[in-house]
């Protein structure tokens, strides 16, 4: 092993990490200030303590970077919720993968409300829906859910059901988050059950 190779390499990872984590604080706190379409690479590189040339080692423009960031966390909040919930029913999975995001979407609320109330950021609504599809469908395929389709289309069901209630998720998160400044996460989700399907268990 070349160890000058060793540790300089460690070193760069750790200052690239370094710089990774104040440019995704910059980005949240600044599209939670003003518009997203109003911030520039410079804006996010001053806010971090980091030059332009080093943003641009991250990041094409402010807008991926935001999208990177919240990737990263739903990622994280779909993996720890998938193992938390490994042997508990269907119902306890669902109401847990809910309230996971919605505590994710309260806590950086300054960038989805404007996003999620009609603003031309459709790239967060998108991000956020198809993050709520995709981990539903994860649990349909699972097979613990019954879903309301024959046997012979339930492959097909699984996406057609998830992208159904992805979609309701959001809009009922915008409603929710335009007419109160006092979000309860449990008093939404049983106002959320009490609409949804009767096959779909939000306990």
């Amino acid at each position: 092993m070349n160890t000058d190779n060793y540790f300089s390499n460690g070193f760069h990872d750790a200052r690239w990490h370094k710089s990774r984590v104040a440019l995704y604080e910059s980005i949240l706190e600044l599209a939670s200030e003003k518009a997203l379409a109003k911030i520039t690479a410079l804006d996010v590189a001053e806010r971090a303590g980091v030059n332009r040339s080093t943003f641009y080692k991250h990041a094409k423009n402010p807008r991926e970077l935001l999208r990177e960031k919240l990737r990263d966390d739903l990622d994280r909040i779909r993996e720890m919720t998938m193992r938390d919930t490994l042997h508990v029913s269907p119902g306890v999975v669902i109401r847990t993968a809910s309230h996971n995001v919605l505590v994710h979407v309260v806590q950086n609320r300054g960038v989805y409300g404007p996003a999620l109330e009609g603003s031309d950021e459709a790239a967060l609504q998108q991000l956020l829906s198809g993050y709520i599809e995709s981990t539903f469908r994860a649990i349909f395929d699972s097979g613990h859910v019954q879903l309301p389709f024959p046997e012979s289309e339930l492959a097909s069901g699984s996406r057609f059901a998830a992208r159904f209630i992805a979609q309701g998720t959001v809009g009922v998160i915008a409603a929710w988050m335009s007419e109160s400044d006092e979000l309860d996460i449990d008093a939404f989700l049983d106002r959320f059950a009490a609409v949804l399907p009767d096959w779909f268990p939000l306990p």
